[in-house]
């Protein structure tokens, strides 16, 4: 699952259907950047084949305040403010430390069009029942199409289902689709605790080390001073 949240932005529109489909989805990162607060939770379902019903693989949970960044999946955690940035791993139970990067991590909360890369081709399919609708046709990926779909009062989405490709040498997959259900999406302030790095490491002596809590974590630092 981290592939569909962490893949980087590389696409360019190629036509007028493409050029619609494109401001969708810019609108939809501009959502992302300049509601000064922002909360939501991802129900995210696998299905096996095309004809089996939604297995639940986990919900994730996203909060941000201003440059505040805060994300957790299944065993993957992160938090990113203006000191450092801390991802976690809490199945390995590893935890690496960008200290003073926050401008390169801050925007790591992927939005939709993170999966698009060259070569790939976006069609913009209208509105329907409040909705837009964006398919994107790819051509080198661990995905055949993604649909998407966005809210027309908010321009967020509400729900993204990733058809994968195929199974081959490169690509191994153990599902026919997943799908992404964007709920309980906020614009009101969150306790702002929640950013802070202070659970996960501290300062002592000059040195960043874990807190008590992931004492027995490994912890990994780059130390980079802000750019």
């Amino acid at each position: 699952m981290k592939k569909i949240l962490f893949i980087i932005l590389t696409c360019i529109a190629c036509d007028v259907f493409a050029q619609s489909a494109q401001e969708v989805l810019s609108a939809c990162t501009n959502a992302f950047r300049d509601n000064k607060y922002l909360s939501m939770e991802v129900a995210v379902y696998n299905y096996a084949n095309s004809t089996s019903s939604g297995e639940l693989l986990g919900r994730a949970i996203m909060r941000k305040s201003d440059n505040n960044y805060y994300s957790k999946f299944l065993n993957d955690e992160m938090i990113s403010n203006k000191n450092c940035t801390v991802i976690l791993n809490h199945e390995s139970k590893t935890m690496r430390c960008f200290v003073g990067q926050n401008q390169k991590h801050n925007q790591v909360a992927a939005t939709p069009d993170s999966v698009l890369l060259p070569g790939d081709s976006l069609v913009y399919n209208g509105i329907e029942n409040n909705e837009r609708h964006v398919t994107i046709y790819h051509k080198n990926s661990y995905y055949l199409r993604t649909e998407m779909y966005f809210s027309v009062a908010t321009s967020l989405p509400s729900r993204i289902i990733y058809y994968h490709a195929p199974a081959n040498e490169e690509f191994t997959t153990d599902a026919y689709k997943t799908e992404l259900l964007y709920e309980k999406i906020s614009f009101e302030k969150t306790d702002e605790d929640i950013f802070s790095e202070k659970k996960y490491v501290e300062r002592k002596n000059g040195k960043w080390i874990a807190a008590p809590e992931f004492k027995n974590y490994v912890l990994t630092v780059s130390e980079t001073p802000e750019q």
